[in-house]
């Protein structure tokens, strides 16, 4: 089903429509919703929000909530607000009727996600669509991804749902208890990636610093991985298409520091993000230069640099050598577009991916921006920061943010200019 393979940002109204001329019928990943649920009484007709738009009804906003966890504790999926089903059966797509106001209740519904569902949904993204001259009218898409941190449940009734074919239904205590043991075992196995990727830095930078002979060389290796949380299997990842298609290419940025408006241009090792990649065992490697990539058809993004500087070079001070945090910066913005053009060419928006950076060195290092000099310096043969969650695009900068200040803190120094990049260069 197309929208389904659609992108949240660019479904439209004919995307919409399309699903009523082909009679769609809901799936185990798509729930329709005519209008908002409601209980039905001699005084009441609609919800509140319809009859008098101050306020969600809970009633509504619980059954539609519902929805979402279902499908967080599954596979994933989209919920369509605003599209009514036919009375036959089987029940299809029918026809679209507009929802006032609909970029609120959009906010209203998203702000409740927060409040009502535990543990809180990682990643959820959801948009309104509005009619054009309609006065604010239109409809609303939420798409939500299976989630790795969960069983979830509704807090104001304490139900765990599931999606079983085209229904949500309640989870039963069986099923809780082998939720819990499933994502227990999913973690492990997430956790058994991270180690992997560690191993195979801690080997490519050994290997790198047993070939000094001088011993005065010095050696520095930075490494970023994002390990999808959920299930990927990027089928025929090696053809060319694919290839092509799922390579992320980018090229120099630029970052501002503290809020002002002047632009820090980063180039290395940004410059080197322009190149193709090849083939290898189920994935795809970086073309030999500064920068080794890689993308793995279950989803694992990396970006290293490894850097060989000769006596006198680099340095800050006797003995201890730069850590430039535009290579930082960089290497963190090339594995967020590169999980970003994932996430849209695969239409799995709300798709929950861990980070973590590897930082190695045989000196004391000294973080710097580019010319500038250091703060100070402490001495870490391997540094390996804490794992961060990579959420939706507005949250970009905090998590590049949150990685620089683990790396300041981590020298003895306090973190109070924070950075933003320019995203929409990067992910255009």
């Amino acid at each position: 089903m197309s929208i389904l393979r659609t992108p949240i940002s660019k479904i439209a109204i004919a995307d919409l429509e399309e699903l009523c001329v082909v009679g769609a019928r809901e799936t185990a990943e798509l729930e329709f919703k005519g209008e908002l649920p409601f209980r039905s009484s001699k005084e009441v007709s609609a919800d509140r929000w319809i009859t008098h738009g101050d306020r969600i009804g809970d009633y509504a906003r619980d059954k539609l909530l519902a929805e979402l966890i279902a499908f967080a504790n599954a596979e994933g999926g989209t919920l369509i607000i605003g599209l009514h089903e036919t009375d036959d059966e089987p029940r299809r797509a029918g026809q679209l009727k507009a929802l006032p106001n609909c970029e609120d209740l959009a906010r209203r519904l998203l702000d409740a996600c927060e409040d009502v569902i535990e543990p809180r949904l990682p990643l959820i993204e959801g948009r309104a669509i509005p009619v054009p001259d309609g006065e604010g009218q239109g409809y609303i898409v939420i798409r939500v991804s299976g989630s790795g941190s969960g069983p979830h449940r509704l807090a104001s009734d304490g139900h765990f749902y599931i999606r079983r074919a085209e229904r949500s239904v309640k989870m039963d205590v069986r099923e809780i208890r082998d939720r819990f043991l499933e994502l227990a075992r999913t973690g492990d196995a997430i956790e058994g990636k991270f180690r992997s990727r560690v191993g195979a830095h801690r080997r490519r930078f050994d290997a790198l610093a047993s070939s000094d002979r001088t011993g005065e060389t010095h050696f520095t290796g930075l490494t970023v991985t994002a390990i999808p949380l959920n299930s990927w299997n990027i089928g025929a990842l090696t053809d060319k298409e694919n290839q092509k298609r799922l390579w992320w290419t980018g090229g120099p940025f630029a970052i501002r520091q503290g809020g002002t408006e002047v632009a820090y241009p980063i180039h290395f090792p940004a410059d080197r993000f322009a190149s193709g990649s090849e083939i290898g065992l189920r994935s795809l490697r970086g073309q030999p230069g500064d920068v080794e990539r890689l993308l793995t058809s279950d989803g694992v993004v990396e970006f290293s640099v490894f850097v060989a500087e000769s006596p006198g070079r680099g340095k800050t001070f006797q003995g201890t050598g730069s850590l430039f945090l535009d290579w930082v910066v960089a290497l963190m913005a090339g594995t967020i577009a590169q999980v970003d053009h994932l996430r849209t060419s695969f239409a799995r928006d709300a798709a929950e991916f861990g980070l973590q950076m590897i930082i190695s060195s045989n000196l004391e290092l000294s973080p710097r921006w580019g010319r500038a000099m250091g703060w100070s310096s402490e001495k870490f043969e391997q540094l390996v920061l804490p794992k961060q969650l990579i959420g939706p695009r507005d949250t970009f900068d905090d998590v590049v943010n949150l990685l620089l200040r683990d790396i300041l803190n981590h020298c003895g120094i306090a973190a109070d200019n924070p950075i933003s990049v320019d995203w929409p260069n990067l992910l255009k």
